[in-house]
């Protein structure tokens, strides 16, 4: 199984790409319902932690369990993607900066190590998926433009909020390109809610 996570993430690689679109979409503001926020109740452990129906704990990743293995990870965000094939988001992060906050979702490590980040400035945002690609082609060249993108906040004051709850729905395209092909265009989609802390940024 160790070998299995290793491998995983060595085929995901450094093959990163960058949005190239920074167009700015409106901020809303309107209640969420409690009941779309339900899923701050539950939780999991780390990614590489695995619970044995006896008891105990293994760390995927080798080495011996440590009190912040067993640390239960509430989720923050209940989102969802149609990129690679589709999956869940569980967790957000949010970071201040002067007048602006960052949101930053990810999940499903190793086998996603996609990040989707949300740059919130007063009554406007933008947003820039940063996919990793699991294809090794050493030519390719991946571009994103977003297509449109809704963001409704709970809270009104988002820049003095310590809490922060909302609703995110962007639609993006990535087009790839290589020397001797045409460029193919792929159509994607996150969306969902968020409830969490607002953190100082680093």
């Amino acid at each position: 199984m160790k070998l299995f996570f290793f491998f995983t993430l060595l085929l995901a690689g450094s093959f990163a790409t960058k949005a190239q679109s920074t167009t700015d979409f409106p901020v809303t503001t309107g209640h969420i319902s409690i009941i779309k926020l339900e899923f701050t109740k539950h939780w999991a452990y780390p990614w590489y932690v695995i619970k044995h129906p006896n008891g105990k704990f293994e760390n995927t990743l080798g080495g011996k369990i440590k009190k912040a293995d067993t640390t239960h990870l509430y989720f923050t965000a209940n989102c969802q993607t149609n990129v690679m094939g589709g999956y869940k988001l569980r967790y957000c992060i949010a970071n201040r900066n002067a007048n602006s906050v960052t949101l930053k979702f990810a999940d499903g490590a190793p086998a996603y190590e996609n990040e989707f980040l949300v740059y919130i400035n007063k009554n406007d945002h933008s947003f820039e998926p940063k996919l990793i690609s699991p294809a090794l082609v050493a030519d390719n060249n991946k571009t994103y433009r977003v297509i449109k993108s809704k963001l409704n906040l709970d809270q009104q004051d988002d820049d003095k909020a310590e809490i922060l709850s909302g609703y995110i729905d962007t639609e993006f395209t990535e087009t790839t390109s290589a020397s001797k092909a045409k460029p193919i265009t792929r159509k994607y989609y996150f969306r969902g809610y968020f409830k969490t802390e607002v953190k100082p940024g680093s």
